[in-house]
Order: C-alpha cells, then sequence, then structure tokens
C-alpha cells in the first residue's frame, strides 16, 4: 500500500560516510589554515606586543538636564518664530512672526495659487448604486 502523506520527521539518521568526511574535512582545514597565514601575512610573527597602560577614551557626554535644555530649546526657537529679523541681508529675505505671516495669507492669499491646486487631490467616491 503507498503512503499519501510523507512521514513528518527524519526517516534516517546522517550516514556515517557523510559524517567521516566532514571530521575529515574539518581536521584537515584546522591543520592546513595556520601554516597558511604564517606563509600570507609573515609580519605577524613579529609583530610587537602592545605596552600598557592604554589612555582611557573620554566618558560619554551625557545630558545632565534634560527637561531644562528642552525647556531653553523650546524659548529659543518661541523667540525665533515670533521675532521679525534677517534671515541673508543679502538676499533681502526676513522672518517674520508666524502670527503675523499668517494673517498676510489671509488677506493677500498665496502667490500663483490657483482654484485648480485647490482641489482635493483624490477625488470624491461616486455614490454605489443602490
Amino acid at each position: 500500500m503507498t503512503k499519501l502523506h510523507p512521514a513528518a520527521y527524519e526517516p534516517t539518521d546522517a550516514g556515517a560516510p557523510l559524517l567521516a568526511a566532514l571530521a575529515l574535512g574539518l581536521a584537515a582545514f584546522l591543520l592546513i589554515a595556520p601554516p597558511l597565514l604564517f606563509l600570507l601575512f609573515p609580519g605577524a610573527r613579529h609583530a610587537e606586543r602592545l605596552q600598557g597602560p592604554f589612555p582611557r577614551p573620554p566618558g560619554p557626554r551625557l545630558q545632565p538636564d534634560p527637561s531644562a535644555d528642552l525647556a531653553r530649546l523650546s524659548r529659543r526657537e518661541e523667540r525665533v518664530l515670533s521675532s521679525y529679523g534677517w534671515v541673508d541681508r543679502a538676499q533681502g529675505t526676513v522672518r517674520i512672526p508666524i502670527a503675523h505671516a499668517m494673517e498676510l495669507v489671509a488677506k493677500r492669499g498665496l502667490p500663483q495659487w490657483s482654484d485648480k491646486a485647490a482641489a482635493p487631490l483624490i477625488p470624491p467616491r461616486a455614490s454605489a448604486p443602490r
């Protein structure tokens, strides 16, 4: 009678010739590799040993007070975003407070803004037939 389903496990062990070949290959590698490395890298035998003590690397620069650093960053950003100033004096580029910029956009609109650009990117779905 023919089996319809193969066994769900390995039916035989690894063969002895395979295991012997693997063992011989490993032994050959371990015997051949060191002399081959000395032939390829002859200066490695005469390398000077390093003498200690070695200088210790500097410790990590930790952030001692993250909340104070975040507060300082927030104050700096708020000061920049709510003030007037030069971005590039040579080009005549300035920055203005965000609230003022929003008022100007609301009054004047954006340059080269058309109704086509204001159209939604995704067309509305057609209603499904009932």
